[in-house]
């Protein structure tokens, strides 16, 4: 049975998909994609380097931590998920379907291909934190976290 003072919530963080970055190679960017054995790697990096879940882009304290449970990763065909359960008040309804989380992370091992570097492909990296949309009408209000967080 679920507690009705919580919700939970799952997206994808990453996946194998081709993206650009910065417009792609046509803007002046690349297109960045994630080796597929990345996700295992960067799963585990978080039981040793906690990942924290944030409202947006760092703003605040964090929400949801992998090391109390209440952020959870795995890895599956479609690539990095993060579920996260979290008090009712903490998510707004725009977020309550998440289309465009965000994560920040650190590369630790790549590979660059193409003419002037136009592919990178990440091999491993180590997520520090998962983040709901960055669009800035989509904010989180400041929930009391304490019990959440012992």
């Amino acid at each position: 049975m679920s507690d009705p003072e919580t919700i939970t919530l799952s997206a994808y963080i990453a996946t194998t998909a081709p993206t650009p970055v910065y417009g792609g190679p046509a803007g002046g960017g690349w297109i960045e994609q994630f080796a597929p054995d990345a996700f295992t790697r960067a799963v585990k990096h978080a039981s040793s380097h906690p990942v924290n879940f944030v409202g947006r882009d760092g703003d605040g304290e964090p929400l949801a931590r992998t090391t109390n449970g209440s952020l959870i990763l795995s890895v599956d065909e479609g690539g990095l998920r993060a579920t996260v359960t979290l008090p009712v008040d903490a998510v707004p309804e725009s977020n309550r379907d998440p289309q465009k989380w965000g994560s920040s992370f650190r590369v630790k091992d790549q590979q660059w291909s193409g003419d002037g570097m136009e592919h990178r492909e990440i091999h491993d990296f180590q997520l520090h934190e998962v983040t709901f949309a960055r669009e800035p009408e989509n904010t989180v209000p400041e929930p009391d976290m304490g019990r959440f967080l012992a």
